[in-house]
């Protein structure tokens, strides 16, 4: 059960550590939100992939490698920048 805690740990502080990168590679013309919210969102990042990653490694055996790209693949789908905040959700066409 101590190798469950210390991936749960790692991956969370993996998840951390991504978030406050995306959070870094943001440009710098949009408004960065507060401090805290891509790091959070990463380590919940972190722990949904773990979870994921055990489920999937109980029914199928998946390697250990996938647990790191789940974790950054989660925290930039979370962490994206929306479709309205690039100006792509309503093209202005002159119809009102």
């Amino acid at each position: 059960m101590s190798a469950f805690w210390t991936t749960l740990f790692m991956a969370v502080a993996f998840g951390l550590f991504s978030g406050m990168l995306l959070r870094l590679a943001r440009h710098r013309e949009e408004p960065r939100p507060s401090a805290w919210r891509h790091p959070l969102a990463g380590a919940a990042a972190g722990l949904v992939a773990t979870l994921l990653h055990q489920a999937v490694n109980w029914v199928t055996r998946v390697p250990d490698w996938v647990l790191p790209l789940l974790v950054i693949l989660l925290a930039w789908y979370w962490l994206r920048p929306r479709r309205e905040a690039l100006g792509l959700g309503h093209p202005d066409n002159g119809h009102g």
